[in-house]
């Protein structure tokens, strides 16, 4: 296994897995959204909300921002039923930092007292009205863990009704597939330190109700996934859900579209949001320097 930094294994020996338990949801909640208040920030960034079709978002903005009107779109994880655009805020930061561009969490509903579609349209909504929005364009869009599952249905409806996409997104340990199909889920079963397939399961069924679990619009590895922007993933090779990835840059591939897959040694899921350390800071980079390319590639 590839030597990791003294931080990051600072960080791993303090992980344990999420298994499934009777503590209600509003509870986590409220306890996730606690520790990310709770968490140091990084200094000179702004934040500011906004409604966008009606749907809660917070902006975070460095100082020192190249171009206030172009937007990086971000969607937390958190199996669809948990995470807020609060607990996305320590990483969403070091992202605004990093880029020099705004990012916009979006603090869309959850499961399961907002079971599927009510997400992804509002995450739907919101893209489509910031593109409509002589303020702003969206330059990019990005997402982690399961939030990748709303943030790989919006790029597919937005091209699908050939609106502007775009021009980059990326993802950090996406989960794809709530049919759980990938070969990792069973030869991960014992290596992945955070997430268990039990949790997986239940969040999936909270957030399904009684649509298939296989059908591209619960699970959009299935979908057809030609005309992608340019897209970077980052995983980690110890994952649950590492064959999302894997056969998501085959997928994209196959459908002779841009995308580089980063898998990752003796780390964890979504690594990248667990704060400033080595391995966190060159991911921040990589995404960074990927939505420059792109950017820069328009003039």
């Amino acid at each position: 296994m590839t030597e990791i930094s003294a931080a990051a294994e600072q960080i791993k020996q303090t992980l344990t897995v999420d298994e499934l338990d009777t503590l209600p949801i509003v509870e986590k909640r409220k306890a996730w959204d606690a520790a990310a208040r709770a968490a140091t920030l990084p200094e000179g960034v702004t934040f500011e909300e906004f409604k966008f079709n009606g749907v809660r978002c917070v902006m975070h903005a460095a100082n020192e921002v190249k171009d206030s009107d172009q937007l990086i779109l971000y969607l937390h994880g958190g199996g669809l039923v948990e995470g807020s655009a609060e607990t996305a805020r320590e990483w969403c930061c070091r992202l605004a930092k990093a880029t020099l561009y705004p990012v916009l969490a979006v603090d869309y509903s959850l499961a399961p007292e907002h079971p599927y579609p009510t997400a992804i349209n509002e995450v739907i909504g919101v893209c489509e009205s910031v593109l409509d929005d002589a303020r702003f364009s969206l330059l990019s869009i990005g997402a982690d863990s399961t939030g990748a599952i709303l943030a790989l249905n919006a790029l597919i409806q937005l091209r699908d009704k050939q609106k502007s996409l775009p021009l980059s997104c990326f993802f950090l340990s996406p989960s794809l597939d709530l049919s759980f199909s990938g070969n990792s889920i069973t030869a991960n079963s014992k290596s992945d330190l955070l997430v268990s397939l039990s949790v997986l399961k239940h969040c999936a069924q909270l957030y399904c109700g009684g649509a298939k679990l296989d059908s591209p619009e619960i699970s959009p590895l299935f979908a057809d996934l030609h005309g992608l922007p340019p897209t970077l993933v980052h995983v980690d090779e110890s994952e649950l859900v590492l064959d999302d990835s894997v056969r998501l840059k085959e997928k994209i591939r196959a459908a002779d579209g841009d995308v580089e897959l980063v898998i990752m040694q003796g780390l964890w899921h979504v690594w990248p949001t667990w704060g400033d350390f080595p391995e966190s800071t060159m991911a921040t980079e990589q995404i960074a320097e990927h939505i420059r390319l792109h950017r820069r590639k328009i003039g």
